[in-house]
C-alpha cells in the first residue's frame, strides 16, 4: 500500500534545475480549482453551478536561504518574464508537470540577526497544462 508520504518524498524542479532542496518554505501544493458560474433557473431552491471549463492552478510559493544557485534560476526567470516546466514529485515517483510557469513574485530579504532570504511565487501562464504521471 503506498503513502503516507513526507517531504523527504518530495522533489520540486523548475526549467529542469533543483529547486527543492533550496525551499525550507515550500508551500506549493497544485491547487487545482475548476470554475463555475450560477445558473440557477427561476423558481430553484438551490442555487446550481455549470463549469465554465476553465480551471484555475491558483499561486504557488516557495522560500528559504537566498543562495546565487536560486537567483540563477527563479532571479534570472523572473528578471526575463520567461515561462517553464514546473514539475512537483509526490512519494518519490508520482509527478504533476504544470508546463507554462511564471514567476510572479520575486524577494530577496535581508534581516538583522538572520540569514538572508528568498521568496518566490509561481503562477500558470499562457497555454499552461497540467500532466500527471
Amino acid at each position: 500500500m503506498a503513502g503516507p508520504y513526507g517531504i523527504d518524498d518530495a522533489g520540486l524542479t523548475y526549467g529542469g534545475s533543483a529547486i527543492g532542496g533550496y525551499c525550507t518554505k515550500a508551500h506549493l501544493g497544485i491547487d487545482e480549482q475548476n470554475q463555475t458560474e450560477e445558473h440557477t433557473p427561476e423558481g430553484a431552491t438551490i442555487v446550481q453551478q455549470i463549469f465554465t471549463g476553465l480551471t484555475d492552478y491558483g499561486e504557488m510559493s516557495v522560500g528559504g536561504p537566498y543562495t546565487t544557485e536560486m537567483d540563477a534560476i527563479i532571479g534570472a526567470a523572473s528578471r526575463a518574464k520567461t515561462y517553464a516546466a514546473l514539475v512537483r514529485t509526490w512519494g518519490g515517483t508520482k509527478t504533476s508537470t504544470l508546463s507554462a510557469v511564471g514567476v510572479k513574485g520575486y524577494k530577496r530579504q535581508v534581516e538583522g540577526g538572520a540569514v538572508t532570504s528568498f521568496e518566490a511565487t509561481f503562477f500558470c501562464g499562457p497555454a499552461c497544462t497540467m500532466t500527471e504521471a
